[in-house]
């Protein structure tokens, strides 16, 4: 039977990138997970006093909206929220949509009401999404149950992704991509958005972002994780007994799905236009490279998954600038449960913002 409830703070750091996110809040979720196992009621805090004006990254705040929703549905409350008024900061939130996606799951007790920011300085289709289940999940055995669920979700959100993930492509970006690019980007997130709420078991958190240089499309979740859905499905069990099981889940969730909207083909199709994709599942990460990518591919194709796997690099805890242009598999000291994909496109448009 839980006991009484004890408050920890954890400082989220600047948001700057996912390593970030893993750095500042690993030991305060342990923390917090140790006390709920030991049956000690705990609540967090959350400092955002470090968010600095032109460092936040939409694919870390995915990530750490997706963290915070996980700890609301342990605790049944709103959060504490530490938070300066920094007009710039609170500008930027406010267009990317953070609290409307936040009071939308009721995440955080705000200290104070948000008001007197700046907005109009970001490109409008930089935004955060988030989609949860619209009725209880269905048994997936039954054929019609998981069909007519299916149903229900894809109408009511996959036109949504696909117009905003669209949005983020611009006329004059079909000169070097064509149309295929936005079209393969949208139905894809759509579809990793309702696997979250299917086989994740959780609401799917989603960064969009177009800069100067980049378009950045995310989706996160703090759900199963790739290796519970996959055994869950009796997949590939022998690969997922071992150290490497949550890097060797990651990779068999890169190729599995061969259809259309699968990762396989998305992953194709942005290292073909010089982007990459990072994937990871609790403790594993992958990023795909062009160099990374393509090995691994042609092994797979030819000898299949246990014979490509075999071939991969040894996984490293910190990456270079030389990992991120080839790729790099990551195995984090920490683990945080739930499954990330995120898509990085170079478009190199002088002067946009």
């Amino acid at each position: 039977m839980l006991s009484s409830r004890h408050e920890i703070v954890i400082n989220i750091g600047g948001l700057e990138g996912i390593p970030s996110v893993y750095k500042c809040t690993s030991k305060g979720l342990q923390e917090f997970n140790e006390s709920w196992k030991s049956g000690e009621l705990s609540s967090i805090c959350w400092d955002l006093r470090s968010l600095k004006n032109k460092k936040l990254n939409m694919t870390a705040i995915s990530f750490f909206l997706a963290i915070a929703n996980r700890v609301r549905q342990f605790v049944g409350c709103a959060q504490k929220v530490l938070i300066n008024w920094n007009p710039q900061v609170l500008g930027f939130l406010v267009e990317i949509g953070f609290f409307e996606v936040a009071n939308l799951y009721d995440l955080f007790e705000w200290p104070y009401e948000i008001g007197g920011y700046e907005v109009g300085r970001i490109n409008p289709n930089t935004k955060l999404l988030s989609y949860d289940s619209l009725s209880l999940l269905p048994d997936v055995e039954d054929t019609h149950q998981l069909s007519d669920w299916k149903k229900i979700h894809r109408e009511n959100y996959r036109k949504d992704i696909i117009s905003k993930c669209e949005a983020l492509f611009m006329q004059k970006d079909e000169k070097r991509f064509g149309t295929s690019l936005a079209l393969v980007m949208s139905r894809t997130c759509a579809e990793i958005s309702i696997n979250s709420l299917l086989w994740g078991h959780s609401a799917a958190f989603l960064g969009l972002q177009r800069s100067r240089k980049n378009i950045t499309i995310s989706i996160s979740d703090i759900g199963v994780g790739f290796k519970s859905s996959l055994l869950s499905r009796s997949l590939h069990e022998s690969l997922l007994n071992d150290t490497n099981s949550d890097i060797n889940s990651v990779i068999i969730g890169s190729v599995l799905n061969e259809n259309d909207f699968g990762l396989k083909r998305a992953i194709a199709t942005v290292i073909e236009f010089g982007g990459s994709i990072s994937i990871a599942s609790n403790s594993g990460e992958i990023l795909w490279g062009e160099t990374l990518w393509k090995n691994f591919i042609e092994c797979f194709n030819d000898k299949g998954i246990e014979f490509a796997i075999s071939t991969l690099p040894t996984p490293i805890y910190k990456a270079e600038y030389k990992d991120k242009k080839n790729g790099y598999i990551r195995k984090w000291k920490d683990s945080i449960r739930g499954a990330r994909v995120s898509f990085n496109i170079p478009i190199n448009i002088e002067g946009e913002e």
